[in-house]
Order: C-alpha cells, then structure tokens, then sequence
C-alpha cells in the first residue's frame, strides 16, 4: 500500500509539471559521431528548462537534408551550414528550386576553410593544377567548397591528376602517406585532423586571397573574410587570409514568432552552459548570433535581437 502510494504520488507529480498539451519539435542536427548531434542536445535542454510548454524532439540530420526536412514541414529546427542554406533560399548548387520555409534563427561558430599542402613549394590553392588532392564525398559542404575555391582559380576537378572522395580520417591518412598533395577543408581552427598531419610530416596552409574570396562570396553571400592567426598551429609563423562561414540554427519560417522568439532568448542568454557540449560555441553571445549570413531572419529571432539592441 505504501509503494502504491509513493507511486501515485510520482505520476500525479509527473502530470503538474509535464504540459499535456505541450508543442512538439523535432529539431534536426548531424551524425550521432559528430558534434552537431550533442549540441542540439545541450541547446534541447536549455530551452525545455526555461519552457516547459515545448517538447523538443533532437534527431541526428545532416546540413543539405535538414534544409529540406525544414521547408517541407518535416522538421521545425535544425543546424545547418548557411552556404547550403543560401544555395538553397537560391535554388542552385544541390537544389533544383529555391526552398521558401527556411529561416536563420542564430549564427554559431565558423567554419573555417583551411587548404593544406605537403608540398611547401605550393603558394594557393591554384598550385593544385595536376596535382593530386582529396576531398569529402560529394554533395558534403566542404566538398561544395573546395570545389568553388580551385572555380576562383579557373580550375576544375578535371584539371587535377587526381581526385579522392574520402572521409577526413582517410584524408589524413592520404597526405601522411604521400598518396595526396593536399586537401581543402571547412572545420574549426584549431583542426585535429591537421595536427595530426603536422605531427607527421612538414605541411603548410596555402592562403586564399580577398580576390580569390570576393568571388566566392558573388556566387555564395553565405561566405565571408577570415584570417587565420598566426601560432593557430605549431608550424604557423604568419596569419593566413581565407573564407569562412557559418553554422546556424535554422527554423520554419511558419514556426510561431513567440516560439522562435522565446528560442532565441534562451540560446543567447544560455550559450555558456551550451558551450559545455562543444567547446566551438565558447565566446558566442547574441552579437555574434544576429550577424547576417545571407538568410532572412526569422520574425521572432528579429525581434529578440531588436529588443537587445542588435538589429
């Protein structure tokens, strides 16, 4: 009698503080491997404590596919990169037409392009003429934008001797074998993959100059200027110029203004605890999440941002 009791009292507990009407999401994020996956968890948390009246589904998703998953209405948030998201607000590179539901809520962290050669007579990544290189699978984002920086320099994959679709361990494996001159990736900085290079064998980041990014950001606005500091890795000696994009949370554009705005609120004021699930995020504060990427602000994040004073 007495467990009964004490178990009765558990459900009608349970049934005071869980709503029975709360508003499902499901929020998309990347591969139950990577980072994008324990992210949305922390940020999944953040937001269900200070709203108990949402109830947010996280389900592992990948950058192209969420976008599609978010403008059918599959989804209502998801991570994303926001070159993707550009192209596909333009309808070009992977996407057919242009998606009309999608939504920037916040910018997070960079992306960062980073070219590395073996070869330390190399310059830019034009010297990847007839040479050979790797590159993510097709369709991935860094394979997207390895392809539009050698577009900068006139070249195309037909104009390498060789190319290998692999993932970043393989790739690293490639160039500390000799089988490879180089790659170019989108990741962090610093990058555990090119430490792991470096450690290695001799290796250097060929820059990609404000022209070469000018370019890319007429064919992509999702694109910006980045530099590289110099020390960012034990054999940088100068700061290096390249590209750089962003992360973002994304939402349905029909996803209810309050909602989105109440998101917003707790990703920016809860971003240090977020941060624990990825170091990426540290430093990241509402200044930094209402830069523009090239995608229109969804209402609710604009008003949070115009309330703050950043908009």
């Amino acid at each position: 009698m007495y467990v009964s009791k004490l178990v009765a009292g558990a459900v009608i507990s349970i049934a005071l503080t869980t709503p029975v009407h709360a508003e499902k999401l499901v929020f998309l994020t990347g591969s139950q491997g990577g980072s994008w996956f324990p992210m949305g968890g922390a940020m999944k948390n953040q937001i269900e404590r200070q709203n108990n009246e949402l109830d947010i589904q996280v389900r592992p998703g990948a950058s192209l596919a969420n976008v599609v998953a978010i403008d059918s209405g599959q989804a209502q948030l998801a991570l994303g990169s926001s070159i993707s998201t550009v192209d596909a607000i333009n309808g070009v590179g992977s996407f057919s037409k242009p998606v009309t539901n999608v939504c920037n809520v916040a910018k997070l962290y960079p992306f960062i392009v980073q070219s590395l050669a073996t070869d330390l007579n190399m310059q830019t990544p034009g010297d990847f003429k007839n040479r050979d290189m790797s590159v993510n699978p097709k369709g991935n984002a860094s394979e997207v934008t390895a392809r539009m920086v050698l577009k900068t320099y006139g070249l195309n994959y037909e104009d390498l001797s060789k190319v290998n679709y692999a993932s970043m361990t393989d790739q690293a494996n490639m160039m500390k074998d000799g089988q490879v001159d180089g790659f170019i990736q989108t990741t962090t900085v610093p990058a555990g993959v090119i430490m792991d290079i470096a450690a290695s064998r001799p290796v250097k980041l060929l820059p990609i100059p404000e022209a070469q990014v000018a370019k890319m950001k007429q064919w992509n606005a999702g694109f910006y200027d980045y530099v590289i500091p110099a020390g960012s890795y034990p054999f940088q000696k100068e700061d290096v110029h390249t590209a750089a994009f962003g992360t973002h949370v994304m939402a349905g554009c029909d996803l209810s203004e309050e909602t989105v705005y109440g998101i917003t609120k707790v990703l920016a004021e809860k971003m240090g605890q977020i941060s624990v699930a990825i170091s990426a995020l540290k430093g990241i504060g509402a200044k930094d999440m209402a830069q523009d990427i090239g995608v229109p602000l969804h209402p609710g994040a604009a008003r949070y941002y115009k309330e703050v004073g950043l908009l």
